[in-house]
């Protein structure tokens, strides 16, 4: 099932309310994909270059904001876009705080009739992100210590009919 989370902004001193769902997994691959893509030709030139231990010491080191800005700098905003208003896409807008299952999806061609504030779109994006892709997030133990995340294959032994 996917993931649903509502929240709530005030936007020119309105209260409003948004649902965002998580993309379906196709999808939400698919947008990975064309992102790294995008940072892989920013980063390099050229996606056989690519190397993600070196991109990932890069934004890891004392000058990660630096870096980030300078791979940002070098995007193609008209490849950027889409990818932007896909996570636009995610959200709806909740009219009626107390009957959230009427909501009006949100597109870059509506989304000016219901926000006012530019800074609450950032809000919107952000928000689809963390529901669609918090699993890049590495998480802490109680002491905030880094905790790698693990996969674990359990060997399954299959029963015959003999």
């Amino acid at each position: 099932m996917r993931k649903e989370v509502l929240f709530n902004i005030t936007d020119d001193g309105r209260q409003l309310t948004f649902k965002v769902k998580q993309m379906p997994a196709t999808k939400g691959e698919r947008w990975v994909n064309r992102v790294v893509a995008l940072l892989a030709n920013s980063a390099t030139g050229q996606i056989s270059d690519f190397e993600f231990s070196s991109l990932k010491s890069k934004f890891s080191g004392p000058d990660k904001l630096q870096e980030i800005f300078k791979v940002i700098g070098q995007l193609d905003y008209d490849k950027v876009e889409p990818l932007y208003d896909e996570l636009l896409n995610c959200c709806e807008h909740v009219p009626d705080p107390v009957n959230t299952s009427f909501s009006v999806p949100c597109t870059a061609a509506n989304i000016d009739t219901i926000i006012g504030e530019f800074k609450n779109l950032y809000r919107l994006r952000w928000e689809a992100l963390k529901v669609n892709f918090d699993f890049f997030q590495i998480g802490q133990n109680a002491q905030g210590q880094q905790v790698q995340p693990s996969i674990t294959f359990a060997k399954t032994t299959a029963m015959s009919g003999r």
